[in-house]
């Protein structure tokens, strides 16, 4: 089980990386890592983690792609704008 979750950890962490073009990944490991942890704490027992699972979890995976998925294709529309004005000025001052 820890091996399956180092490496799914490590696939998502490089996948955010590659999306976000963050240089170093060191810093996310920390963040994915107590994000991780603290989902684990969320059922207190195995009914409430069966529930969790059958009914929530269904519905909850498809609002956070959405809503994730949105919100990178946003950030990375400013980022492309930024870097496109960032060129301008160069280019007029150059």
């Amino acid at each position: 089980m820890v091996c399956y979750l180092t490496i799914v950890a490590k696939i998502s962490l490089s996948i955010f990386k590659k999306i976000t073009n963050i240089r170093d990944e060191k810093p996310l490991i920390f963040v994915f890592g107590l994000l991780i942890f603290a989902i684990s704490l969320l059922p207190k027992n195995y009914g409430v983690s069966k529930f969790i699972e059958d009914y929530i979890y269904h519905y909850m995976v498809i609002i956070v792609s959405i809503v994730l998925g949105i919100s990178i294709l946003i950030l990375a529309y400013f980022k492309k704008r930024k870097k496109k004005e960032l060129k301008a000025d160069v280019q007029k001052t150059i």
